[in-house]
């Protein structure tokens, strides 16, 4: 079964019995803009450090790395093929912030993982464990 993406593009999950329990939704991005807004509150975004638990291609990761000025933006998928997505998604916007391209330059440092959320945070040091938000 293919899972459709937007913006013409698609995923094929087998029938593999890990994903086979998952759906993919789209949020309303103006939504999360305030409901990212009301999380934050009084405090200082930029002592604050954003996951999207579930981060799909990645595009909340991405948005809120554009939007709000967090430490960082951190995003956990399970599903290999979205986690390629939004690597390949992050890689872009990240080489065209380097190359000074309009409207990247605030781009805040984004990236995702591709694992069991528990699994990871298992690990002592690894940086899943220090999200605020």
């Amino acid at each position: 079964a293919a899972q459709h993406l937007g913006a013409g593009a698609a995923v094929a999950f087998g029938s593999d019995e890990a994903t086979a329990e998952l759906t993919y939704g789209e949020f309303d991005f103006r939504f999360f803009i305030d409901l990212i807004t009301e999380a934050v509150g009084h405090q200082d975004p930029e002592q604050l450090t954003f996951l999207d638990l579930g981060s799909g291609a990645g595009r909340l990761v991405l948005g809120a790395g554009f939007v709000f000025p967090f430490r960082a933006c951190l995003g956990v998928e399970t599903v290999p093929a979205l986690h390629y997505i939004s690597e390949v998604a992050l890689a872009r916007a990240e080489t065209l912030k380097c190359s000074g391209a309009p409207g990247f330059s605030d781009l805040q440092p984004c990236r995702t993982y591709c694992g069991d959320f528990y699994d990871l945070t298992a690990q002592a040091d690894h940086p899943l464990r220090s999200v605020d938000i």
